[in-house]
């Protein structure tokens, strides 16, 4: 292999090149100039062996982390050597240094260049080359070739690859990888080692194209890039190099674009033929005109060949647009030719697509008509003309007739060579009478000439008894025993005396007239000149399916055979013919049904269409056509089909199907029997329902207050992936990543914000693969709404959608939550996503926000470093607020039905849904309605007891429990409470004093504790009030006295003391008692 670049020019350009390409090593590595319609190749044999090997001008390498990692400005990478080296015949250690290598291949010289990764360093060894467009003109394009060559296996299992990539300004972030240019060998090999015969495996990229134009004096920026075939993990690596590298550019100019426009102004000796230029190619057009050669010589003319001939336009356009050529007068007559059309500029000559055409055949001359005969003549064609052999002719009599193929006459031209007519004899002609016949020619094309010269004979004169007949129109079929009538003439001279007779043919009667007497057969007697001339009816009746086909015939009047009359019929029994129609005006419960049948040969006694729910139509029923068939059942599939009925039996039309309408809602009306703990709820029939469903509950909508079931909101303490705020049934649940996602989860604090938020890489690759996840449970929740916010680095994944699934099922999209994520918290969030029904009330929903493309935020695919964050996701749902035991309850076919078991003065909701075997409603319209609140009672009040403390009445006829008396005494109102026990009874309390003796204690309300709406007014009566009686108060009158008149107890001296009272109820108490 050589060492240097190549180009293809000429010698002295080569030398000049390579002192350029001197210049260009003494200043530095800088670029690789290629031209359009040149090539350029590099086998790296020149570096040399060293482990520091320099690289050749225009190349520059470089080891990165990071995986599949191709971002760096090609201006930026400073690396033009390698950092190690593989002797030739050496095996590479499978300790070997990770980095930038220097490969030994097959010889001594052969060299290669690329790289090996350790787990954390050279994830990526990126070998970069910049090419120079140094020509006049643009390149349009590029085809590349190179060989991936393997130097160490790896026991990493998902192997390495060489992957290719350009840029147009080789700036950070604008690589783009041209995905049919990789090289990827399998991992898994059982070492780590290397071979002393290297390269140990080859890869071959051949001919690709690289679709990218480049501009005369413009850059384009190649990368050929070692790496981990996917995943992050780069341990226990392949080596792997490049080597033979071949670019080649295609021009952006190419030869003119030109079809082929139709041939015109065909003769028998000419043409002219015409193309169009509808592309230039990018340069001038120089030449325009069109080839032709006979179609059996050469039927993809091109300029230059033998038998060819050149029709050059004298003044072509240099631009698009059409051009035409005449042919001159030298074709042959009816010959096909084969033509193309051309255009040429400075790159080359392009034709069209090769056409044919066939000049015009010329116009035949007159035929040789001859032997004649009473019946026939002869007719020969006059291969004279100027038509080669293999024309085909047409002869026609110019009544309008043509001669068939056996000699009889025909509507229809039938087209024949002059062999294959010959000489033809034209038979079924008339005695005595002329005949003119005329020949036409058609070429190749079919298309046809005039009529050529006419040529005349007249048949022989009759003197035999003759009679000539016209031909019977055929009858078809006719159903058994009905009748149909079609009529022949015949013409009868040189006849004998004898008569002439028509039929029997069985079938078929005979009349002279139309509406005449028909018999099997007629007689006929000629005239004294033995002519005559008849019409004869024939009348067809068949009695029995079949055939009736036979002949006519015609005897007597001396003629020697008889002459026939072809006769033909059937007779058919065809039964009446159902056809089902479309089925109309579906509701739940109704459908119109169409369909109609066609007659057949007997009268039809019944029809109408059969339906049924069973597609073998049993248990079947009948409407007519166009009837409504009513009481179906709602959401139900039918089937139905036509039929009628004749003399043949019962025929069904094809079947049909339609499906019923579901349930329409049903319309809940007012409550009715309002009670203290109940009510009837009531509601319209719907048609088609079989029972009903009833809800009811305290809230409108039936459902509680807003939970939340399960919040990530990250805080700083701490940061992990389990649920900060959870119902119950969601404690611990944890938000993963799923599907490869190859980094770990960290969390990192938020902007503006005392939380973090979830964020990892290894997003790269990962179009409807990877994705977050959360698992949370909805028991007992309805009316669920999702948020999140998500945010990317700009090489991180752009594109993500939410989807939910539920238990072994699906995945399914939920509605409106497609998510464009950008380098902020605002772009990629959602705000209360509605989540469907079908996640209500489950044990377990897994959700994810799943990417939906490979693009990154910035431009570009998903770099493995590129990271993707959610924050804030919350789960929201409401409770179910359903009366216990009212929830969907099947309450039957009815109409209304009880509440029971209610709280009084309380308000509860209520909907229903109709149902039937298919179908459920949708929910009615939602009543509501008040229960009556409980009213206090009382019947009466007495008092029972008074002494000093109070006085006590008894209440009775209350209403069991805690009760409000609102009383007056001596008209002044105030209240009290009472505890009534399960009588009804309870004691009023009052301080009362003998001041009140006498004074009007009146109940005038009752109300039950706290309950206002019971309260209950006491009208004034004898029971409602009382007079109160109190004991009048007496004040007793006490006094002490002492035995020591003077009070002044002398020390050791004993004092009597006596103790009296007085106003007692018993007189006068003393006690007398000693110190």
């Amino acid at each position: 292999m050589k060492t240097t670049l190549l180009t293809k020019k000429p010698k002295w350009l080569m030398f000049l090149s390579f002192m350029l390409l001197i210049f260009i090593s003494i200043k530095g590595h800088s670029q690789v100039n290629i031209s359009a319609g040149n090539t350029v190749t590099e086998n790296f044999d020149g570096i040399g062996s060293t482990a520091t090997a320099s690289l050749p001008s225009g190349w520059k390498i470089e080891n990165v982390t990071g995986a599949r990692n191709v971002a760096t400005a090609y201006a930026s990478v400073a690396g033009t050597a390698t950092a190690n080296a593989l002797t030739f015949s050496s095996a590479m250690s499978s300790s070997a240094a990770n980095g930038r290598w220097n490969f030994g291949g097959t010889t001594a010289a052969d060299r290669a260049i690329g790289g090996i990764s350790s787990s954390s360093a050279s994830q990526s060894v990126n070998m970069y080359l910049r090419l120079v467009n140094n020509g006049t003109t643009d390149i349009g394009s590029f085809t590349i070739s190179y060989a991936a060559e393997r130097y160490r296996n790896g026991t990493n299992a998902t192997g390495f690859s060489i992957r290719f990539y350009y840029s147009t300004t080789g700036n950070a972030g604008t690589w783009v990888e041209a995905t049919d240019m990789v090289a990827s060998f399998a991992g898994g090999n059982a070492n780590n080692n290397g071979a002393t015969t290297n390269p140990m495996e080859t890869i071959t990229v051949s001919n690709k194209t690289l679709n990218q134009s480049l501009v005369a004096g413009g850059s384009i920026y190649l990368a050929w890039s070692y790496s981990v075939t996917t995943g992050t993990t780069t341990s226990n690596a392949q080596a792997l190099g490049i080597d033979n590298i071949s670019i080649t550019a295609v021009s952006s100019i190419v030869a003119p674009t030109v079809t082929n426009t139709t041939a015109a102004d065909i003769t028998t000796n000419s043409a002219t033929l015409a193309g169009n230029v509808t592309a230039t190619g990018g340069e001038a057009v120089t030449a325009t005109g069109s080839v032709y050669a006979l179609t059996s010589v050469d039927n993809t003319p091109t300029i230059g060949e033998a038998s060819v001939t050149n029709l050059a336009t004298s003044t072509p356009g240099s631009g698009t647009g059409t051009f035409s050529n005449a042919t001159g007068t030298g074709l042959a007559v009816n010959t096909q030719y084969s033509y193309n059309a051309y255009a040429t500029n400075s790159v080359g000559t392009s034709y069209g697509t090769a056409t044919t055409f066939y000049t015009l055949a010329v116009a035949p001359n007159a035929p040789v008509v001859g032997s004649p005969t009473t019946s026939s003549l002869t007719v020969a064609l006059d291969t004279s003309d100027e038509n080669p052999s293999g024309t085909e002719y047409a002869i026609q009599e110019i009544g309008g007739l043509y001669v068939q193929a056996d000699g009889t006459l025909g509507a229809s031209p039938v087209w024949r060579n002059e062999t294959a007519w010959g000489t033809v004899t034209v038979t079924g002609l008339s005695s005595a009478t002329q005949y003119t016949f005329q020949v036409k020619a058609r070429n190749g094309n079919a298309v046809e000439t005039l009529f050529g010269v006419s040529a005349s004979a007249t048949t022989n004169a009759n003197s035999s008894p003759t009679i000539e007949a016209d031909a019977l129109t055929a009858f078809g079929a006719l159903c058994l025993n009905t009748s149909a009538t079609n009529s022949f003439g015949f013409i009868g001279y040189n006849l004998t005396t004898a008569d002439v007779t028509v039929g029997p043919l069985a079938g078929y009667t005979f009349s002279t007239s139309l509406n005449g007497t028909y018999t099997a057969s007629l007689s006929f007697t000629p005239d004294v000149n033995g002519e005559m001339a008849e019409t004869v009816y024939v009348k067809f009746t068949p009695t029995a399916v079949g055939s009736y086909n036979g002949l006519i015939t015609i005897t007597g009047g001396g003629v020697s055979t008889a002459v026939n009359v072809s006769a033909s019929g059937s007779g058919i029994n065809t039964p009446v013919t159902a056809i089902t129609g479309a089925s109309a005006s579906v509701t739940a419960t109704t459908a119109v049904l169409n369909g109609s049948f066609t007659a057949g040969c007997s009268t039809v006694t019944a029809s109408g269409i059969e339906y049924s729910v069973n597609n073998d139509f049993s248990a079947s029923a009948t409407v007519a056509f166009g009837g409504t068939v009513s009481s179906l059942s709602p959401n139900t599939t039918y089937y139905f089909r036509a039929f009628a009925t004749d003399a043949t039996g019962t025929v069904n039309g094809n079947s049909a199907n339609f499906t019923t309408a579901n349930l329409s809602g049903a319309d809940a009306t007012a409550a009715t029997n309002v009670g203290t703990g109940a009510f009837t709820a009531n509601w319209v029939a719907v048609p088609g329902a079989t029972g009903y469903r009833l809800d009811v509950g305290t809230s409108s909508d039936f459902s509680g207050p807003v939970t939340v079931l399960a919040n990530w909101s990250f805080p700083n303490n701490p940061d992990d992936n389990v649920v900060d705020v959870a119902e119950s049934g969601n404690a611990n649940k944890t938000l993963t990543t799923q599907g490869g996602v190859s980094g770990t989860i960290a969390y990192a604090p938020v902007q503006s914000s005392t939380t973090s938020a979830a964020s990892v890489s290894g997003w790269d690759g990962g179009n409807n693969t990877k994705f977050w996840q959360i698992d949370i449970a909805t028991l007992g929740y309805s009316n669920l709404k999702l948020s999140s916010a998500q945010r990317s680095s700009n090489t991180g994944p752009k594109d993500f959608k939410v989807q939910y699934k539920i238990g072994s099922g699906s995945w399914t999209d939920v509605p409106g939550a497609t998510v464009t994520v950008a380098n902020n918290w605002t772009t990629g969030a959602l705000s209360d996503v509605a989540l469907p029904a079908a996640c209500n009330n489950q044990a377990s929903i897994l959700i994810r926000w799943i990417m939906t493309s490979n693009l990154q935020v910035s431009t570009g695919n998903v770099a493995s470093t590129g990271t993707s964050g959610i924050d804030n996701i919350l789960v929201n749902g409401q409770a179910e607020a359903f009366v216990s035991g009212y929830q969907n309850l099947n309450v039957g076919n009815v109409t209304s039905y009880a509440v029971t078991g209610l709280s009084s003065n309380t308000t509860y909701y209520y909907r229903v849904r109709a149902t039937s075997a298919n179908s459920t409603s949708a929910n009615s319209d939602v009543v509501s309605v008040t229960t009556e609140a409980i009213l206090a009672t009382f019947d009466a009040i007495t008092q029972v007891a008074f002494d000093c403390n109070a006085t006590s009445f008894a209440l009775t006829g209350l209403t069991p429990g805690a009760n409000t008396i609102y009383y007056t005494l001596n008209g002044t109102p105030s209240s009290t409470f009472v505890f009534a026990d399960s009588n009804g009874e309870a004691t009023l309390d009052l301080p009362l004093t003998n001041v009140n003796n006498g004074q009007t204690l009146a109940i005038t309300a009752v109300e039950l504790f706290n309950t206002p709406a019971s309260n209950v007014t006491v009208a004034p009566s004898a029971s409602s009030s009382i007079a109160v009686v109190v004991t009048p108060t007496v004040t007793p009158g006490v006094s002490l006295t002492s035995s020591d008149a003077d009070n002044t107890f002398a020390y050791g001296t004993g004092v009597t003391f006596t103790a009296s009272a007085s106003n007692l109820s018993g007189g006068t108490a003393t006690y007398t008692f000693t110190v």
